[in-house]
């Protein structure tokens, strides 16, 4: 199966356990990876069929701007719902980082899920 990867995309979001990561954003990044099927797509070379990479990331935005979730784990699994909803990929990988939730370090989380067929 083929990948579309899309990575290092940067949102702010309202993510945490005290009250002054529920008041104000905070950075996430996002790395998704989608199994697609791209073959027919590159035969015809046709973009009507192309999945738009900047609605994607449009998407994402729009939904994150008001989330708030304390969790990084419910924030992710919220992430793949939408991936799933909104693209219904085959397969989904996906990395949610929160680069500031350590002093020396970043913590993500990794999530897989597969399309019931």
């Amino acid at each position: 199966m083929d990948k579309l990867r899309l990575h290092h995309l940067q949102f702010e979001t309202y993510l945490g356990v005290y009250d002054w990561e529920q008041s104000q954003r905070q950075a996430v990044i996002i790395d998704l990876d989608l199994a697609i099927d791209t073959f027919a797509l590159a035969q015809h070379d046709d973009i009507t069929q192309a999945i738009d990479y900047t609605e994607i990331r449009t998407g994402l935005e729009a939904f994150l701007v008001d989330k708030h979730t304390y969790l990084l784990e419910t924030l992710a699994q919220h992430i793949a719902d939408f991936i799933q909803e909104q693209l219904a990929p085959h397969h989904l990988s996906l990395q949610v980082t929160k680069p500031q939730a350590l002093k020396q370090g970043t913590v993500s989380v990794c999530l897989e899920r597969s399309s019931v067929e």
